[in-house]
C-alpha cells in the first residue's frame, strides 16, 4: 500500500513534469497557490529554473502533504542531512515489484507521460520544452511518445474537411 507522501509525489510528477529531485527539494514558499504555479529555483541546468502549472489535484495533494508537518520542505526527511527526501528509487522499485509492474516502467515514466500529453494537448513544442526545463528541443523530443493512432486521427480529420 502506498503512503500518502508517495501518492503526492506521483501526482506532482505526473501533472507537472518536474524531475523527482525538483519535487523533493520543493519548499513551502515555492508553491504559489494564488498564481496556480510551483517555482522550480534550480535543477540540472540554467533553463530548469522555471514555473510549472499547479493542477487542482496537485494543489490538493500538496495541501494534504503540508498539513502533517511544519518543515520548510514539502517532503521532509529526518534521516537525510539535507532535510528533505533525497530519492525514492528503492521505494519505487519495491512498490513496482509488489504490484507486479513490469521492469520496463521506470521512475521517469510520469515525466514522459507529462511530455507526451502536453505535446498532444498543445501542439507547442516550445511550451513543453519550457515546462520541462529543457534548453534544447532534441532533449524534449526524447520524452515524447506520440502514438500512431494520434497521427492517423489527424489524417482522418483532414480528409473529412476536404470532402
Amino acid at each position: 500500500m502506498l503512503k500518502h507522501w508517495q501518492v503526492s509525489v506521483h501526482i506532482t510528477h505526473l501533472d507537472t513534469g518536474m524531475r523527482p529531485c525538483e519535487i523533493f527539494r520543493m519548499r513551502r514558499e515555492h508553491i504559489k497557490r494564488d498564481r496556480g504555479l510551483i517555482f522550480v529555483p534550480r535543477s540540472k541546468s540554467r533553463k530548469s529554473r522555471r514555473f510549472v502549472g499547479l493542477t487542482q489535484r496537485v494543489r490538493l495533494a500538496l495541501a494534504a502533504q503540508l498539513e502533517g508537518h511544519d518543515s520548510p520542505f514539502v517532503f521532509p526527511s529526518q534521516q537525510s542531512v539535507s532535510g528533505h527526501i533525497e530519492s525514492v528509487l528503492k521505494q519505487f522499485n519495491l512498490a513496482k515489484k509488489l504490484a507486479g509492474i513490469p521492469d520496463s516502467i521506470v521512475l521517469y515514466c510520469g515525466r514522459h507521460r507529462f511530455a507526451t500529453d502536453a505535446m498532444a494537448g498543445t501542439g507547442n513544442l516550445m511550451a513543453v520544452m519550457d515546462a520541462m526545463g529543457h534548453s534544447r528541443m532534441d532533449v524534449t523530443r526524447i520524452y515524447q511518445h506520440p502514438g500512431l493512432r494520434q497521427v492517423t486521427e489527424v489524417g482522418e480529420k483532414r480528409n473529412q474537411r476536404v470532402q
